[in-house]
């Protein structure tokens, strides 16, 4: 007889789980609340239907029930997590869905331990591992166009001298690593902190270069999602790079926020920033 049990009633926990930038964040920003009510709906999504759960008001009662708290906190904590990557932000945003590549992979392992035969995830909560991708693993920009070279229209040569006949190739420029990123980084805050970007000085590269070294992802992300919240932003300051800059010192007292990754990955730094691909 088929085992048609969805849940489980235990689930694995990596030890080293509050070592992530992004458990650490939660926990910073959060508190011991964000903690608890990440863990719980953990436990919901193994205890019930095993790799995922709908995200609506009863289960946001769910839990502000059980720990005696607002609804208002719960909801601010789990977008806060698939901001930061704790749940996937598309399935979150546009099917109300929660769960993460990794809950997902952990819920196939669990599946084989048990001899599950009919192990299965729904199409439509399924992350694949192509789609979870950060950005620096999508294919690079080509080296050359695969179109062929624009060639001006026949020239005379017998009324041309051949010295004064331009190149007919068509040149294009190709974009650095850092461009690359950089246009990743401004389309990050036109699509998530829209005041930023309104702003009447934007970020330049040089300067959110030098962001990456000073700072980890989940901070500036943070800070990025404050500024943009804030109502007065763009009536009180103009220049993105020095608001931000003093706001970080208001924020840590002053502290030195030392970056968490190697400031020469700038892929993987930009990328955590866009997309991330699960717990």
């Amino acid at each position: 007889m088929t085992n048609s049990k969805t849940g489980f009633n235990y689930f694995n926990i990596d030890t080293d789980r509050y070592q992530d930038i992004r458990i650490k964040r939660l926990k910073k920003d959060f508190s011991c609340a964000g903690i608890s009510i990440y863990d719980y709906i953990l436990c919901e999504i193994y205890r019930v239907k095993g790799c995922f759960i709908e995200w609506d008001e009863s289960t946001a009662f769910d839990v502000a029930e059980y720990f005696g708290i607002k609804e208002s906190l719960v909801t601010e904590v789990v977008n806060y997590c698939g901001v930061v990557g704790l749940f996937d932000k598309a399935l979150l945003t546009n099917g109300r869905i929660l769960t993460s590549l990794s809950i997902q992979k952990r819920y196939i392992d669990m599946c084989k331990r048990a001899k599950r035969n009919d192990l299965k995830i729904p199409d439509h909560v399924k992350i694949r591992e192509e789609c979870a991708k950060l950005p620096e693993e999508s294919p690079k920009l080509p080296e050359k166009t695969d179109n062929p070279p624009v060639v001006c229209p026949r020239v005379d040569k017998s009324r041309v001298d051949k010295s004064k006949v331009e190149d007919v190739y068509t040149h294009t420029h190709e974009a650095t690593q850092a461009e690359v990123d950089f246009q990743k980084f401004k389309s990050w805050i036109t699509e998530n902190a829209s005041q930023v970007s309104k702003m009447k000085e934007p970020f330049t590269i040089q300067e959110f270069e030098k962001l990456k070294v000073d700072f980890d992802v989940g901070f500036i992300q943070h800070l990025l999602l404050v500024m943009h919240n804030y109502k007065p932003l763009l009536q009180k300051n103009i220049n993105s790079n020095l608001t931000f800059r003093n706001w970080a010192k208001r924020e840590t007292h002053g502290q030195t926020i030392k970056p968490t990754s190697k400031a020469t990955d700038i892929d993987a730094v930009v990328g955590a920033m866009f997309e991330a691909a699960g717990m």
